[in-house]
């Protein structure tokens, strides 16, 4: 059966509501707040390996290897502060930290390994081969099967991760993240990107094909 064909199978119990313990394969599924949600999804991402593959690829793949030189180069990193601190992305992260997301820490954990330009909130004192095929490797090391599964019963069994996934879906999130793909700068980081071999279209579309059982 396809996935999509499960997913829909599943969507109704999205809609419940749902108070009290519950029995998941034999275990019982007491009421957790989001950041544990979130945290059993992170335990199913292998980041040594992950990050073991992304070097490899630095190492042995040219494109990638000009990739990450690239943004290594003071004209990326200008670039990429800029884009950061338009007011189309402060309203975008500070509206999924609303959410109870993580966002600033991970992209600042992200920057760090980068060497990138740490991103400040507003009103806060400052403190396979080339890129696709780096992309179709790392996503071959997810646990997709589980992470699907464990997507269906945090739907299935969290409110709190039910309206995480409400407020992702909402129209006032979608007109956030479309103010940020409309704004100039961020366009801008964004065409230099696909011109040093980064399509962030195509990329988005092999997560979806990977998590669709299309690839």
């Amino acid at each position: 059966m396809k996935l999509s064909a499960v997913l829909l199978l599943f969507l109704p119990f999205a809609f419940c509501e749902y108070e009290g313990d519950v029995v998941f394969e034999g275990k019982s599924v007491a009421s957790r707040d989001l950041q544990q949600d979130l945290q059993d999804f992170a335990d199913l991402i292998p980041m040594s390996d992950i990050m073991s593959v992304a070097f490899s690829h630095i190492l042995t793949d040219p494109e990638v290897r000009q990739l990450y030189i690239y943004s290594q180069s003071s004209e990326f990193k200008q670039l990429y502060a800029r884009a950061i601190d338009t007011t189309a992305v402060h309203e975008l992260i500070a509206l999924l930290e609303s959410y109870n997301l993580p966002v600033i820490s991970t992209l600042n954990d992200l920057a760090f390994i980068l060497l990138l330009p740490e991103y400040v909130p507003r009103g806060r004192a400052v403190t396979a081969g080339g890129v696709s095929g780096l992309v179709d490797a790392i996503l071959r090391l997810l646990p997709r099967e589980k992470l699907i599964k464990l997507y269906l019963e945090k739907l299935m069994f969290s409110p709190d991760f039910r309206k995480l996934m409400a407020n992702l879906a909402s129209p006032k999130t979608a007109k956030a993240a479309l103010n940020v793909v409309n704004n100039q700068e961020v366009r801008i980081a964004f065409n230099e990107l696909q011109i040093r071999g980064i399509d962030v279209v195509k990329i988005g579309k092999q997560v979806v094909a990977y998590f669709l059982g299309l690839q």
